[in-house]
């Protein structure tokens, strides 16, 4: 097996012999069957994946802002220019900011919520002591 990742574009692979591959050829699949990886461009504008087999099934993988996003692709016989493609859409995952860790805002609510719960605490020791003060001078006269 050959460890430098070849490219599929159009349709065709290009490996580094030099000759092309058109991927509903038998060579095709001749070739999946020596290799365990390939780079896939998407004929759209969809951006380009990377294809790993492992084991016997091949999966597409894309990382898109330091995630890596995977997903099934079949047995070498279902790699396909049309499943390629519909791999590529898939793995085309909106850009979007990451949300909060739901456990992180849920903490943060808490400690807004204990910061509330003392003010009000400090508001009525404030109270209880005016009211201690009036009683002393109350009882002083």
């Amino acid at each position: 097996m050959t460890n430098k990742i070849c490219s599929v574009a159009q349709g065709i692979l290009q490996p580094d012999s030099g000759l092309t591959i058109d991927l509903e050829s038998p060579q095709w699949l001749e070739w999946l069957s020596t290799h365990k990886s390939f780079r896939y461009s998407p004929v759209g504008a969809d951006s380009p994946f990377t294809a790993r087999k492992e084991g016997e099934y091949w999966y597409g993988y894309r990382k898109q802002q330091g995630k890596l996003h995977k997903r099934y692709i079949g047995k070498a016989i279902e790699l396909t220019t049309a499943k390629l493609e519909e791999i590529a859409s898939l793995l085309n995952v909106p850009t979007e900011p990451r949300s909060k860790n739901v456990e992180q805002s849920v903490t943060e609510q808490s400690v807004t919520s204990s910061n509330n719960d003392i003010a009000q605490l400090w508001q009525a020791i404030s109270q209880l002591r005016q009211e201690i003060s009036t009683l002393g001078k109350l009882k002083a006269r």
